[in-house]
């Protein structure tokens, strides 16, 4: 690893902008004509443009791609994140997206007087998209204190609403010393047969429909297996940039292997080599930004939001968040506000418990009972001995 244009020590400035250059690669499992899986695996690529926006706490990125016909944009001002999606062209066939994203593509692009279509996330979310948006973020969003305030950090490939194990294996980022603490490097390894408890996922999406996977997921043991703290995938900043202090990289890498139990469960373990899953590579370019200079805004003046807002969570029942518009809004309205909190009280009163925690408050009385029973028998037992034992 090396620094370029390394520059000399100054002030620290509000905010550093990045334009980002990334190629983005899945290898999946292809059929054969025996319907086996075969070698080499279909690769899906995409390429990637990103422009950043650092002012700590804060972050602000917007994501494109020439496969993609939406662009994206990202936004955390250090409470509260917000995502915002636009169709911005039909959508070109593209049957390897379309199987990846779950069905056809959104087509008709926005037009001005649609309404726009927004989700806020509590805290600085992350990885609630694909591996072309989680690249991004985990290069030039993730610092110290954005892990630290996670379950721990997940694999770029994870969409963390959908992953019940994506917070499930460990880390070990290392950090460029500095005020603004992005990632240099990190690795994920398989957990160890004794680290098979899961973290709690604050992100995942509960419904009724995925009630049987969540439940399957809580006592099966997670999908990997056969190589304890092996590695599974790393990052690594192959060079980078200082300004004014502020370590910002400039090329980086990252690669993700199947694990090995997965690989052959998929056919995949041909020979030795670890089989790659995913990987993406990235150049960028930074520059300052002159003083008082204010990040993008995602909310503007004259549209018409959908809002989706996920910091209204109940922890028993199912309410994962609640839907509201917002109009001529340039700020997002806090947690407090009673017309939010009037929803999302209306949303719990109608809300089933979720059967997760209903299965988990039967288990617990049921051995609550049986734990009883043993008491009452034990003390039943006891009680008769003294009876037919001898005179005093």
């Amino acid at each position: 690893m090396r620094a370029i244009a390394a520059s000399q020590a100054t002030p620290p400035v509000r905010g550093v902008e990045v334009q980002a250059e990334l190629i983005v690669k899945r290898y999946n499992p292809k059929s054969g004509p025996s319907g086996g899986p075969v070698l080499p695996l279909a690769t899906l690529e995409q390429r990637v443009h990103a422009r950043c926006v650092l002012t700590p706490p804060g972050w602000y990125f917007a994501w494109s791609s020439p496969s993609m016909n939406v662009d994206v944009e990202f936004a955390y001002d250090g409470t509260n994140t917000i995502r915002k999606s636009v169709v911005v062209r039909p959508a070109r066939p593209n049957p390897a997206l379309q199987q990846r994203y779950g069905g056809a593509l959104r087509t008709r692009p926005w037009r001005p007087g649609d309404p726009v279509h927004i989700t806020v996330y509590p805290g600085p979310a992350c990885l609630v998209y694909d591996l072309p948006v989680n690249a991004v973020w985990l290069s030039f969003c993730a610092t110290r204190a954005t892990v630290q305030s996670l379950p721990s950090l997940p694999l770029p490939t994870s969409i963390i609403q959908l992953d019940d194990y994506a917070f499930a294996y460990p880390s070990q980022p290392q950090y460029f010393r500095d005020d603004l603490e992005l990632i240099q490097s990190v690795q994920w390894l398989s957990p160890t047969a004794q680290s098979h408890a899961i973290p709690p996922n604050p992100y995942r999406t509960r419904d009724l429909a995925l009630t049987q996977t969540r439940f399957r997921h809580t006592v099966e043991s997670p999908p990997w297996g056969g190589e304890p703290n092996a590695t599974v995938a790393e990052y690594r900043v192959l060079t980078w940039t200082n300004l004014a202090g502020w370590h910002i990289p400039t090329s980086f890498e990252y690669h993700e292997w199947y694990p090995k139990a997965a690989a052959q469960r998929l056919g995949l373990a041909a020979g030795p080599n670890r089989v790659l899953r995913a990987e993406f590579r990235g150049n960028a370019t930074a520059r300052t930004l002159a003083p008082g200079a204010k990040p993008p805004s995602i909310l503007t003046n004259g549209v018409v939001y959908f809002v989706q807002d996920l910091r209204f969570r109940h922890p028993r029942k199912l309410v994962d968040f609640i839907n509201y518009r917002l109009t001529n809004q340039t700020v997002l309205p806090p947690r407090d506000d009673p017309h939010l909190a009037a929803l999302f009280e209306a949303a719990v009163a109608k809300a089933p418990l979720d059967p997760l925690i209903e299965h988990q408050r039967r288990t617990t009385y049921f051995y609550a009972a049986i734990m009883l029973l043993l008491v009452i028998v034990a003390g039943v037992t006891h009680w008769r001995l003294r009876r037919s034992g001898p005179a005093r």
